[in-house]
């Protein structure tokens, strides 16, 4: 169900940008690194969670209509109150959509296909679930955008079997990106 929400949307946003990229498309490359600070939790147990966010945007621009593929890794640090902190991995990768605004704006959306979170201390293996990023960006200089984004994450999966609790990470991040398109 999931991954037919995500086609929709893609195919959707095809339409708007245009079936056929024409001479107005430019090829977006967009890599971007931030610190991430927010709350994961599982049951009754809830652990912040801080770090560094790194990856990139890869899609086409049209009209100030962006679409493409987008892939994120975070190396992060669970803080549980009264415990030990632990290092947690994780790795996203979905489909964005987004717009350029022509008045140094940007707003963008990515639908995570698949989101893995891996973590030493973790018996039975990586977990793994979906997840959105939302954002916001400014550019105050040129090629260089300031974002403030919102990212949430859903883990329902182990290995093959289901959790038998979700895992949900909810963070807030700010983002450096450099928006290249040629």
């Amino acid at each position: 169900m999931k991954v037919k929400f995500a086609t929709a949307v893609a195919l959707v946003s095809l339409l708007v940008c245009g079936i056929g990229f024409d001479a107005h498309a430019s090829l977006l490359v967009e890599p971007f690194a931030g610190y991430e600070i927010g709350k994961i939790k599982q049951g009754s147990q809830s652990d912040g969670l801080t770090g560094a966010n790194y990856g990139a945007r890869l899609g086409y621009e049209s009209l100030g209509f962006m679409i493409g593929g987008e892939y994120a890794l975070g190396a992060l640090r669970g803080n549980p109150s009264g415990g030990s902190n632990y290092d947690v991995s994780t790795t996203d990768a979905g489909i964005f959509v987004g717009y350029n605004f022509p008045i140094l704006f940007r707003v963008y959306g990515t639908y995570y296909l698949l989101s893995t979170a891996t973590d030493a201390d973790i018996s039975g293996g990586d977990i793994k679930g979906t997840g959105y990023r939302l954002g916001i960006g400014f550019t105050p200089l040129p090629f260089i955008t300031l974002a403030l984004e919102e990212v949430s994450r859903t883990y329902t999966k182990q290995g093959s079997s289901s959790l038998g609790s979700n895992v949900t990470a909810n963070s807030t991040l700010l983002t450096v990106t450099l928006p290249l398109t040629f």
